[in-house]
C-alpha cells in the first residue's frame, strides 16, 4: 500500500511539473452538463467444516452536474443498493436483506494541472435510508431495522478528459 502511495505521488508531481510547459488548461465551461454513475454487481461464497454461506449484492448511483461557472458544478448523486445473504452455521440458516437508498447533492470544484487532467474537491451532504431484515432458524434474535443516515463528505479526486464529451472521474472516499 505504501509503495502504491509513493508511485501514485511521484506520477501527479511528474504531471505537475510537465504542466508548466503548457498554457492551455482544463477547462469545463460554464451552462455544460455533466452525466455519470456506477453501476456494480458482488457475489461471495465461503465453506468450512461447520460454516457455508453466500451472498449476492448490487448497486446503481446516476449522477448529474450543471456547471455554474468554469470548473464548478452542482449535482446530485441518486443511489440504489441491495445485498442478500443466506448461511448456514451448525445446521442453524440465517439470511439477511438490506436495501439502501441515497440521495447526495454535491459541488465540485476542478483545479487545472494540464489541458487535460484536472484535480477536483468535492464537498456534499447525504441521506440514506437502510431497510434491514434479519432471520434465521428459530427465529431467536430475528429483526427488522429500518435506518436514517446523515452526513458531510469532502472528496479529494482526478479528472481525465478522453475528448471534449468524455472524461474519467476518481474520487477518494466516500
Amino acid at each position: 500500500m505504501q509503495n502504491f502511495i509513493i508511485t501514485f505521488l511521484l506520477f501527479l508531481f511528474s504531471l505537475l511539473v510537465s504542466a508548466q510547459e503548457t498554457t492551455e488548461k482544463f477547462n469545463i465551461v460554464k451552462g455544460t452538463i455533466g452525466l455519470g454513475g456506477s453501476i456494480g454487481i458482488n457475489t461471495n461464497s465461503a465453506e468450512s467444516n461447520s460454516y457455508e454461506g453466500k451472498g449476492f449484492g448490487f448497486g446503481i448511483s446516476p449522477e448529474a452536474g450543471y456547471f455554474l461557472s468554469d470548473n464548478l458544478s452542482l449535482g446530485v448523486m441518486l443511489g440504489f443498493n441491495y445485498y442478500s445473504s443466506e448461511n448456514t452455521r451448525s445446521n442453524e440458516l440465517q439470511e439477511s436483506t438490506s436495501s439502501t437508498f441515497t440521495i447526495e447533492p454535491y459541488l465540485q470544484k476542478f483545479f487545472s494541472v494540464s489541458k487535460s487532467l484536472a484535480l477536483s474537491l468535492t464537498g456534499s451532504v447525504y441521506y440514506s435510508r437502510n431497510w434491514y431484515e434479519y432471520q434465521n432458524t428459530n427465529c431467536l434474535n430475528c429483526s427488522n431495522t429500518d435506518r436514517n443516515n446523515y452526513g458531510i463528505a469532502i472528496r479529494p479526486g482526478l479528472s481525465y478528459l478522453l475528448s471534449e464529451k468524455f472524461s474519467l472521474d476518481a474520487d477518494i472516499g466516500a
